[in-house]
């Protein structure tokens, strides 16, 4: 991998303004990717929604990975957006067409999930700091290569790992050559892995500050019960360790 590739950090988001210290979903990849490690190259983001933007055609041949955000859109209303079937049309072509590794944060994990063939749905809230439990067996990890067997070892002798959760909808039934690697107490698919595609449901790029911050505005949203449950696991969460999978996965 050279400096002249970069990677597409597809932004689903736009501008939430109670959080313009932190940017928007896009920034916050950026800075978790940069945080693991990616110091050298490249982070080309692309607004998405706002601008229809996506990497060319033939700037594909140079791009090293593809990072696709959240969204506050809900992922299984894509046939009512254009921008979403785009979105879903342009990572059929990446994967199947360019073999280009494809990372999938909470929406971005559930619209990758919908283009592969499988299938979200509106779960109710799973929010605060949850704990992710691996259940990668040996068999699993035989049927992965390069990089993504590196990645799903790391994950299998980890066992467990923190999260930030802020979500309604989920995947429900997985893409066929994937892996569920984990779930919650909650939800149990909460992020897929083959030798392309690494996805999580959580946000492993939130601050936990971030998280209770967006929690506290929308109380009234996500309910006063749920609210106080999650305060009761205000815990730092694994998204360095999960930054440097994401490294590890790319390549770099």
């Amino acid at each position: 991998m050279t400096k002249s590739t970069f990677i597409a950090v597809l932004n689903l988001d736009q501008q939430n303004p109670d959080l313009l210290a932190y940017g928007d979903y896009g920034d916050m990849g950026i800075l978790l990717m940069r945080k693991a490690g990616i110091v050298d190259q490249e982070l080309r983001k692309y607004n998405v929604i706002d601008n229809m933007e996506f990497p060319s055609q033939d700037s594909l041949q140079n791009v090293a990975a593809i990072y696709i955000t959240g969204s506050k859109y809900d992922s299984w209303r894509y046939s009512e957006y254009e921008w979403m079937q785009k979105l879903i049309a342009f990572i059929q072509d990446v994967y199947f067409n360019h073999k280009i590794p494809l990372i999938g944060i909470c929406f971005g994990h559930q619209i990758i999930a919908i283009a592969l063939g499988g299938t979200a749905k509106k779960v109710g809230w799973e929010i605060g700091t949850e704990k992710v439990q691996v259940s990668l067996t040996d068999g699993h990890i035989q049927t992965l290569t390069g990089n993504s067997k590196k990645v799903a070892k790391d994950l299998a002798e980890k066992g467990s790992f923190l999260v930030s959760e802020y979500h309604q909808d989920a995947v429900t039934k997985i893409p066929v050559e994937t892996i569920n690697y984990g779930s919650t107490s909650n939800q149990q698919i909460q992020g897929l892995i083959n030798d392309r595609i690494f996805t999580f449901q959580g946000h492993p790029e939130f601050p936990t500050e971030v998280e209770y911050s967006l929690l506290e505005k929308r109380i009234d949203i996500v309910g006063k019960e749920l609210y106080e449950d999650a305060l009761k696991r205000k815990d730092e969460d694994d998204g360095f360790f999960l930054g440097r999978l994401i490294k590890s996965f790319i390549g770099i």
